[in-house]
This record gives C-alpha cells, sequence and structure tokens, in this order.
C-alpha cells in the first residue's frame, strides 16, 4: 500500500463543483427562509408533491445534489468519499461510465425511498448524495473486492469496507422500526444506491456505455433521414423532369430548397 492523495479524474472534479455550487446556493438561500424552503421543497425528493396529479419526477435526481446547511458533515464526507472511491472508479471504467454509475444509483436510491415514504405516509424531505456514494462504493468493491485501502487510519480491502457501511445502514433501519421512529437519515436511499451499483457491476453492464448507445442510435436516426430525404428528393427531380417544376406543390418546393440549403 502507498499513501497519497490521488489525482482527481475529469467526471468526479465535474460532480464535486456541481455540488458545492449548489451546497454555496443553499447557503445564501437559508438567510430567506421562505426562499430556502421553497427550493427544497422544489429539488429535494418532497412525498407530498408526488401525491399530486402532476409529480415532481425531476427531485429523483436533483436530491442528490442538495445537502443539509445546518450540518456540514452531510456534504463534505459525501464529498470526501466521492473524491477517494469516485476518482478510483472513474480510473476504472471511464468518466462516462462513471456518470451512469453516479446518476443511476442516485436515481435507483430516490426511488426506493420515495416508495417507502410513499407507503409509510413520511412527509420527511430526501435530499444528499449518500444513495449515489453507496452505489459507487458498491460497484468499485464488487470489481475489485481484495484492493486495500486506509479507512480512518485502519487497513481495509473494499469488500470489508462495503460490507461494514451497508452493516452500518441496515441497522441503521432495524433501529428505526424497533422503536418506531423516523430519523433524519435516509437509509432505503443508501440501500437503493448500494442495490444499484453491486447489480450493474456483477452483472457486467458497468462496462457498458449508455451514451454511446444514445449516440449511436441518434447517427442511425439522422443517416435513415437523410436517406430518406435523398430519395424524396430524387422522386421530386424525376416528378420535375417529367412533368415540368410547375407540377410540385408550394410543400415540395419548399423541401427542396432546404434540402439544397443542406
Amino acid at each position: 500500500m502507498q499513501l497519497a492523495m490521488p489525482s482527481i479524474t475529469p467526471c468526479v472534479k465535474r460532480i464535486l463543483l456541481a455540488t458545492a455550487a449548489v451546497f454555496l446556493l443553499q447557503f445564501l438561500l437559508s438567510f430567506n427562509p421562505g426562499a430556502d424552503e421553497a427550493f427544497t421543497r422544489w429539488f429535494a425528493v418532497y412525498p407530498p408533491a408526488w401525491k399530486s396529479f402532476l409529480p415532481a419526477v425531476w427531485q429523483v435526481l436533483t436530491y442528490g445534489f442538495l445537502h443539509s446547511v445546518h450540518d456540514m458533515g452531510h456534504v463534505v464526507w459525501n464529498m470526501l468519499w466521492l473524491y477517494f472511491l469516485g476518482t478510483m472508479l472513474e480510473g476504472v471504467i471511464g468518466g462516462r461510465r462513471f456518470l451512469a454509475i453516479y446518476l443511476g444509483s442516485m436515481l435507483a436510491g430516490g426511488i426506493l425511498q420515495l416508495a417507502v415514504s410513499l407507503f409509510s405516509h413520511s412527509d420527511a424531505r430526501i435530499l444528499g448524495a449518500s444513495g449515489a456514494i453507496l452505489g459507487i462504493t458498491l460497484a468499485l468493491a464488487t470489481l475489485r473486492p481484495q484492493t486495500r485501502i486506509i479507512f480512518l487510519f485502519i487497513p481495509l480491502t473494499l469488500k470489508t469496507l462495503a460490507i461494514i457501511k451497508v452493516g452500518m445502514d441496515v441497522f441503521g433501519i432495524l433501529f428505526e422500526l424497533r422503536d418506531n421512529t423516523g430519523g433524519g437519515t435516509a437509509y432505503f436511499a443508501h440501500l437503493g444506491g448500494a442495490i444499484f451499483g453491486f447489480a450493474v457491476a456483477k452483472s457486467g453492464w458497468i462496462w457498458r456505455d449508455p451514451f454511446a448507445e444514445i449516440e449511436r442510435r441518434v447517427d442511425e436516426r439522422r443517416e435513415r433521414g437523410q436517406a430518406n430525404d435523398q430519395a424524396k428528393v430524387d422522386q421530386l427531380l424525376t416528378k420535375i423532369h417529367h412533368e415540368g417544376i410547375q407540377s410540385l406543390s408550394e410543400r415540395e418546393k419548399a423541401f427542396l430548397k432546404r434540402a439544397a440549403k443542406r
């Protein structure tokens, strides 16, 4: 093992900057309680908003960039995990795959916690990147279980670290069930992200690049569109050859002008 600060990777850097910018905005809004309340209700997962006719579907992603402005440890701890483990995972799978895992874990955690909140009739707001952090932790531990790190001056394998972290969340849920209380920690968001990270790594889906797939489909659609346009141009030119330009409708003439400009 070698003690060293890892070089920050591009995607992790962007997420850190985005999260820091949102936290700064939250801090400034906290001087105006009304604005702070409105912002949090709008972008954190707020279960009552999902009981309306038009649920706030964006919240299951935006909540992961918000943190409590009354607890600096909330954002600092999450960002430290992102820096140390995120850079390690991004170095293994690449930036675009890392972003897909991070956002996917965030989405899975948000949906699971929201479902539990709606089932239990809890109106507590959900915010924080912990679900995404657990997702990248489990994904990394699944890919590199025997890799050793120093955690709080204690040498651990990634597998052991992941087991400890998930175990803490499971016990947190059990304690809440025993005491019939709802604490301030969204344990199901943690577990949702952890399950997602483990599943995509174990199944091999982590090596797929969903953004490349989207680009491929867009390119195929563009090529089909160009082929269809060319076929239509050929058809109209044939029509002009046999019947003259006057045989074209205004719509057909406009199409030829657009095709000529392209």
